[in-house]
């Protein structure tokens, strides 16, 4: 059986943005902080997958892939954390639903395409810096987290 593991990643858009995101067509985002909720099951599994995800960040080129993708390359837009979620089995679905709750707002159809649990969305925005309430979200639900 494949493992597969969840992580977080944490965004802040410094102003507006607009961008297209493949079939979810123009998106129109406020400034503020973001949490992607996303799981990666692949060779070299979260390190990898979030690897992949900052080198876009840093370098607003590459290759898009995931809707995450098109949102990494934009230049309003920085990467600055990422968590990997300790657990035992596929709980992307089942965190970012969690963190929803506890949003200003979560983005309808981005990054959960593959989503089981009819998740509305698995990115999310805070008007403030998110890590101390995602941190004890976690908690509570007994989850550990590690910086990727």
């Amino acid at each position: 059986m494949k493992q597969e593991a969840a992580y977080l990643l944490f965004l802040k858009a410094g102003s507006p943005v607009e961008v297209r995101v493949g079939s979810l067509g123009l998106l129109s985002l406020p400034a503020g902080y973001y949490v992607y909720a996303g799981s990666a099951g692949g060779p070299g599994g979260v390190k990898a997958r979030v690897g992949r995800h900052l080198r876009l960040a840093r370098l607003k080129a590459g290759k898009v892939k995931w809707h995450i993708d098109y949102l990494l390359t934009d230049p309003k837009v920085a990467a600055f954390e990422s968590w990997k979620i300790e657990n035992h089995g596929r709980i992307e679905c089942a965190v970012s639903k969690e963190i929803e709750k506890v949003s200003d707002l979560t983005v309808p159809g981005f990054g959960s395409s593959d989503c089981r649990l009819g998740c509305r969305g698995h990115l999310h925005y805070f008007r403030r810096d998110p890590r101390r309430a995602v941190k004890r979200l976690l908690a509570k639900l007994g989850f550990r987290t590690s910086k990727v």
